[in-house]
């Protein structure tokens, strides 16, 4: 197993993950922040969306430092999009990343 292997399936599965936390997203939803602190939906997958160029400045460089850096940044920040839509009560729906599945129906 080579680390070129080993970033790669961890792309693949922050992209699948931010899919499926972000599909079905309504435009009323997108201001929602859970306190004033907080950056809003909308900022949060801007973000998510930006890490992408910071992986790529990452390449050459030794894997912890694109592991601990953005790659870990976005799971965490996946993982608060989840948790802001249910406090919003606009719930991504259920599916399994654990084998990669989708929701059904």
């Amino acid at each position: 197993m080579s680390a070129g292997a080993v970033l790669g399936r961890l792309a693949d599965g922050i992209g699948f993950r931010f899919r499926r936390a972000s599909e079905g997203i309504r435009e009323a939803d997108l201001g929602f922040r859970p306190a004033a602190d907080c950056m809003s939906l909308a900022e949060l997958m801007e973000h998510i969306l930006d890490l992408p160029t910071w992986v790529g400045q990452s390449v050459g460089v030794q894997l912890p430092k694109a592991v601990n850096g953005p790659l870990s940044d976005w799971l965490t920040h996946i993982g608060q999009m989840l948790s802001w839509r249910r406090i919003a009560r606009a719930p991504a729906a259920q599916a399994d990343v654990f084998r990669g599945t989708p929701p059904r129906g």
